[in-house]
């Protein structure tokens, strides 16, 4: 969809062009046609941005849930919550509501393999401030074998404390 952004000009003009020197006729099935394609692509666009909307609203929720597991868990030795490591992406299986077209309908779990930096923007974004949000390489050259036997998160374990890493397990390692 992003790919089309000159094209509505260049179409308007050869649709202009067309028009002013068509029959009657003819300008009634170009005046029908451009009918046609307003409301197809108003459909088209509306589905895209309520996909990210949707999209946004379960990413919100589930950082938020996230969020609460992780403040379960018992504090480090020194009182402290300690980094908290994303481990995996997590794919939201595509369905009516979560359609995902280039970057409408993506979630900031998935994106770019679930990079701590997004994830760290989206718990800002949602007003979650103090996490310390670092990436998965620390603990996956040393615990990768604990890290594989953890389940994925929804279920319960995927949010847990190996050394003095607090680990999200979202999706299985790759």
């Amino acid at each position: 969809y992003r790919t089309m952004v000159a094209l509505p000009l260049s179409m308007s003009l050869i649709w202009w062009l067309l028009f002013t020197r068509a029959p009657a006729w003819g300008k009634k099935i170009l005046l029908v046609l451009a009918f046609f394609l307003l409301i197809s692509n108003t459909i088209a666009i509306t589905r895209l941005f309520n996909a990210t909307w949707v999209s946004w609203q379960a990413d919100r929720d589930m950082a938020n849930r996230i969020f609460e597991r992780i403040y379960m868990l018992e504090p480090n030795n020194d009182g402290q919550m300690g980094e908290v490591v994303f481990v995996g992406k997590f794919d939201r299986p595509a369905n009516q509501l979560f359609v995902r077209s280039e970057v409408f309908g993506a979630s900031f779990f998935s994106w770019t393999g679930g990079s701590p930096r997004r994830i760290n923007l989206l718990f800002q974004t949602i007003g979650i401030n103090d996490l310390k949000i670092v990436s998965p390489k620390k603990i996956l050259e040393t615990r990768r074998d604990s890290l594989a036997r953890l389940p994925v998160w929804p279920r319960k374990g995927s949010v847990c404390r190996i050394d003095k890493f607090v680990v999200v397990k979202l999706g299985e390692l790759h």
